[in-house]
């Protein structure tokens, strides 16, 4: 078993769990975009185009394309600035202005205008570029065209030589740049949660693909369970309701056929199911455990599914089943089998609760009572199924996997983290107890959506 394999990055799957959850990058970004549409002032551009040229270094083009790039820079300067906040001041209407500016006595300075002007040249041709960006497009318009007006002055200062022609003068655009903007910032959100999915599936390095899984451990996955809605809520129920999702009850009918024939080669009669993961019971795999027993009820097969989890309480009632009677009352003496097994459940099967919660489970499940009682109901019945605490923190679920021959895994999708598994698989091995293989639990269901990295057998 290639366990080294799971502290490594695996990029395939790294890409795969990305392309799972690009609809939730998808929808920021949208979200973003719609803020920022409400939010952000529109603006407006306008721009003027220039030819400039020096008659005496026309032959000597980087001189000239040098010299432009002078002239761009004096255009810039505050004597011309002074001279293009003069001008819109007195051509364009103060309403407009007051969209852009703070008048201060009906007058600019030349910094007010040098921050709404951009002045740049080719460096391939003898083109300059004068370019405006405010919040009114009749002032954008204006801020061009003043300073275009008075550009051919200040060639001359420059060089006698030189002479600067209008080819194209700014017209109001009344088309506001809020789209771009908000394209931009739909960018930004959308590459901004896809590197968060990344970082985090680095991070946490759990399984989000059972194919890997089974390659990693050498270890057959036997169940893939669409458990979970497009919301994350899980759904997990009981396959013999008359609600049932079709695929549901169809891959617990394939776990049971390879259950079936692990269970047949080894010539045991009972299996534990344990889950990898920590005491905090999310995703409990109690209804795993429940819904196998199940299915093997329901091919004509004696049943009895056993709670041997003594550290947390199970929920019972879908099996409507009452009372503190169960496994732990039976081990002490305090009730007999037909006391603490609750009959006909369901059609061909009975439960075994856990019964009142002990102070010493691992002492009670490693008594030879517990063996001689599982041994009394392997004979009593064609199938026994054990339902055992989460592995990671506890042994009680090797103690009742050894009793049994084997331990059928159960990892959650994207949640059971790979160093987790490795530490449990490991403990199983060095104690000799077969692993038929895992049931993956908790995929997202997306109907019939074909996600990649998931089989659809079933």
């Amino acid at each position: 078993m290639r366990f080294d394999e799971t502290e490594a990055i695996n990029i395939k799957r790294i890409l795969l769990n990305l392309l799972s959850k690009i609809w939730v990058a998808l929808l920021i970004a949208l979200i973003a975009g719609s803020i920022s549409n409400q939010k952000t002032t529109p603006t407006y551009s306008s721009s003027a185009l220039m030819f400039v040229r020096f008659e005496n270094n026309s032959s000597v083009k980087e001189t000239t394309i040098n010299m432009i790039t002078s002239y761009t820079m004096v255009l810039k300067g505050d004597e011309a600035m002074q001279e293009v906040a003069d001008s819109i001041v007195e051509t364009v209407d103060a309403e407009h202005l007051k969209n852009v500016f703070s008048l201060n006595d009906g007058k600019l300075s030349p910094s007010q205008v040098k921050g709404k002007l951009s002045v740049y040249n080719s460096k391939e041709d003898e083109m300059v570029i004068i370019s405006s960006t405010t919040y009114d497009p009749e002032v954008s318009a204006a801020l061009c065209n003043a300073l275009a007006d008075i550009a051919p002055k200040y060639v001359a200062k420059l060089s006698p030589s030189g002479k600067a022609e209008i080819i194209n003068r700014a017209v109001p655009n009344y088309s506001s740049n809020v789209s771009s903007g908000s394209e931009k910032r739909m960018r930004i959100a959308f590459v901004a949660v896809c590197a968060l999915i990344l970082f985090f599936d680095l991070i946490t390095h759990t399984v989000k693909d059972p194919r890997e899984l089974s390659r990693i451990y050498s270890l057959p996955v036997i169940g893939e369970l669409k458990t979970r809605n497009i919301l994350g809520k899980n759904h997990s129920t009981l396959v013999n309701r008359d609600d049932v999702k079709p695929h549901y009850a169809e891959s617990y009918k394939t776990i049971r056929t390879e259950l079936k024939s692990s269970l047949d080669k080894s010539g045991k009669k009972a299996i534990a199911v344990s889950g990898v993961g920590n005491m905090d019971r999310r995703g409990s795999h109690f209804i795993v455990a429940a819904n196998i027993a199940i299915s093997f009820a329901q091919t004509g097969k004696r049943v009895l599914l056993v709670d041997a989890d003594l550290r947390n309480p199970s929920d019972y009632s879908e099996c409507s089943v009452q009372g503190d009677k169960g496994l732990t009352t039976l081990l002490a003496g305090d009730s007999d089998t037909d006391g603490a097994i609750k009959r006909g459940i369901a059609e061909n099967l009975d439960l075994l609760p856990s019964g009142s919660l002990p102070a010493n489970p691992s002492e009670l499940l490693s008594s030879d009572g517990f063996a001689a009682l599982l041994h009394q109901l392997t004979d009593g019945y064609d199938y026994v199924i054990l339902n055992t605490p989460y592995l990671n923190e506890v042994g009680d679920a090797l103690i009742a996997g050894n009793l049994a021959g084997s331990i059928v895994l159960t990892v959650r999708y994207n949640s059971t983290r790979y160093p987790d598994i490795t530490k449990t698989v490991k403990m199983i091995n060095a104690m000799d107890i077969a692993i038929p293989g895992f049931i993956v639990d908790g995929i997202m269901n997306f109907g019939n959506i074909p996600i990649p990295g998931l089989s659809t057998n079933y």
